[in-house]
Parts: structure tokens; sequence; C-alpha cells
């Protein structure tokens, strides 16, 4: 046996351990982040629609809607981090996904 190929199977066991303690790559972490990022435009599209319909009722309209948007997107997403972080100890998508 090569010295090299001792080298290659002890890094491979190495990856299969980790993988076990269930630690993803770039990838999972990337589908993980795109359902987080999915759940926390849901959340802000609510947010939208309840501020619009509050407005609505007191006789005012929205007239830059992209803005209002983006305002309840960011408040979401940083409700959304800190309330599941807090009170789970980890996201939705990582708590879906069986992320640690």
């Amino acid at each position: 046996m090569d010295n090299n190929e001792g080298i290659v199977k002890e890094v491979s066991k190495e990856e299969n351990i980790n993988k076990k303690n269930g630690e993803v790559g770039f990838f999972g972490r990337l589908i993980i982040s795109i359902a987080d990022q999915t759940i926390v435009a849901f959340l802000a599209f609510i947010l939208f629609f309840i501020v619009s319909l509050i407005l609505k009722v007191i006789g005012y309209e929205i007239v830059v809607k992209i803005g209002i948007y983006f305002f309840s997107y960011v408040t979401s997403n940083i409700l959304y981090y800190t309330i599941t972080k807090n009170s789970l100890g980890r996201t939705l998508g990582e708590k879906i996904f069986n992320v640690q």
C-alpha cells in the first residue's frame, strides 16, 4: 500500500465522522439558508399584508409598495433569526433538515 493511499483513506474517514455528527457542507448550508429565506419572505408578505390592511381600514394607502415590503422583509429577517435561535436553539431550516 502506498503512503498516499493511507492519507486519502484517513481523510475519508474524518469526512464520514463529520457527516455522522450532523455537520453539513457548503451546499447543505446553502439549501438550509434558502429554506430560511423562503420562510422569512413569506413572513414578510404576511406582515406587509397586515400593515396594508390596517392602513386601508384607517383610510390610507401604501404608494411605494416595494419600499414597505423591503422594510417588512428586513424586520422579519431580524426577528425570525432572533426568535428562532432563542426559542428553538436553531432556525426552522436547520430543524427541518435536522442540523445542529
